[in-house]
Order: structure tokens, then C-alpha cells, then sequence
């Protein structure tokens, strides 16, 4: 259930971005994510979505056209399972990693990830994990995407109107990021590297199958 927790009124300098900061936010112990909106009026022009900061802890998050296309696909990905997770999370930002996709697409990419993470979890399952482990890995998971929300952000600052290659580069940066937390979750939590792999694998076959399968979503997109 989304609230609103917070609110601040900002204007664009001359290069069209924003400078923002929320004093107070609620942290991971009672909130798991930040949904950030960027609004004009009633219009959501961007949004984004983020790991709560740790207790006493912060945050950084850049808000941009891809951010906007993964909170899209995230918020579909939630109403259709009634979750969200650091895996939907991973998942999210493996398929949507440019701003050449629709808004439309990325809405029907929803299924994708919830099969996407269904796929991972049920892997990891094969494990025998306990309680602790599964917890391990997710608090791990979810430390490399707030890694990851703070390249974005820069991403943000660095990029420029004459040469997109720049926030290419940076979110390409955060994505090596995810990778490798996915990695150091499996670490953390005592987990088969095999099986993280054979787990990723796994996920990747099943978005592939259901973005296929999916008329609504475009070519572009697949």
C-alpha cells in the first residue's frame, strides 16, 4: 500500500534536472522501499523506486527516464503477485536498462519479472535454505541495489544533452553492481554459487518465455 510520507517542492535549472532531498523518511525497519515521484500538477513525470535507508541511515537516488520505466514495470510486477522483493528488484533492472522502451511495454513487462522471481526463489528453494539464509541473502540483495540507486543518481548529474553515452555508461556501471551483489548475496548467505547462477539462469528463461508469449509487449522490448 503506497503513502505519502513526505513532500518537497523543487524547480529545474537551466539544464532541465533537479536537485532534491527529503529530511525525514521512513527507514528499512518499518518501510522495505521508497517510491519517489517526480510530479507536475496531478502528472507523475518521473519515478523511481529505492530501498528504504537503514535505520539512522541515507539514501541517494536518481530519478530518470529508465527509473521511470522500471517503477512502472515494478508497480504492474506488485499487483499481479501482491509482493515486492530485492529479487523483483534485480529482475526489474535486468530487463529495463534503456529509455528506448514504451511506457506501455514496460507496464506489460510486469509479468516478466514476477516469473522472473518466482523462477529464483523456486532454485533457491531446491537448497534447503533456512529462514536466516533466505533473509541473509535478500538484506544483501537489497544493500547492491541501494549501491546501484546511487550510481543512477549519477547517472543523473553526469548526463548531458549532446552525448547520451554518458548515463549509458553510468547505468551500465550500476547494473555491474547488481551482478556482482547478486554474487556477494550468495556469499553472505552460505549459498551454493552454482545455485545462485543456475537461479539467475533460471530467471532469465522465464521472463524470456513470458515476454515471448505476451502479445502486449513489443518487439523492442522482447
Amino acid at each position: 500500500e503506497l503513502q505519502t510520507v513526505a513532500e518537497v517542492v523543487a524547480r529545474t535549472d537551466a539544464l532541465g534536472k533537479i536537485a532534491f532531498d527529503f529530511p525525514t523518511v521512513p527507514s528499512s525497519a518499518t518501510t522495505p522501499f521508497l517510491h519517489i515521484r517526480i510530479m507536475d500538477g496531478e502528472n507523475v513525470l518521473r519515478q523511481a523506486i529505492v530501498p528504504s535507508p537503514q535505520p539512522g541511515g541515507t539514501v541517494d537516488a536518481g530519478v530518470s527516464e529508465v527509473t521511470d520505466l522500471q517503477a512502472r514495470a515494478l508497480l504492474k510486477a506488485t499487483a499481479l503477485s501482491g509482493r515486492l522483493t530485492p529479487v523483483h528488484m534485480l529482475v526489474a533492472h535486468t530487463l529495463l536498462r534503456t529509455p528506448t522502451i514504451s511506457t506501455t511495454d514496460a507496464e506489460a513487462i510486469g509479468s516478466a519479472i514476477v516469473a522472473g522471481a518466482d523462477a529464483l526463489f523456486a532454485v533457491l528453494a531446491t537448497d534447503g535454505l533456512s529462514s536466516d539464509q533466505h533473509a541473509a541473502f535478500l538484506g544483501s540483495l537489497r544493500n547492491g541495489l541501494a549501491d546501484a540507486a546511487g550510481i543512477y543518481r549519477k547517472s543523473v548529474d553526469d548526463s548531458i544533452v549532446f552525448d547520451q553515452n554518458v548515463e549509458a555508461y553510468r547505468r551500465g556501471e550500476a547494473y555491474a553492481v547488481l551482478l556482482q551483489s547478486l554474487i556477494d548475496a550468495g556469499i553472505d548467505a552460505g549459498i551454493n554459487l552454482e545455485t545462485v547462477s543456475t537461479a539467475f539462469a533460471a530467471a532469465g528463461a522465464a521472463t524470456e518465455a513470458t515476454l515471448e508469449s505476451n502479445p502486449a509487449v513489443g518487439a523492442v522490448a522482447r
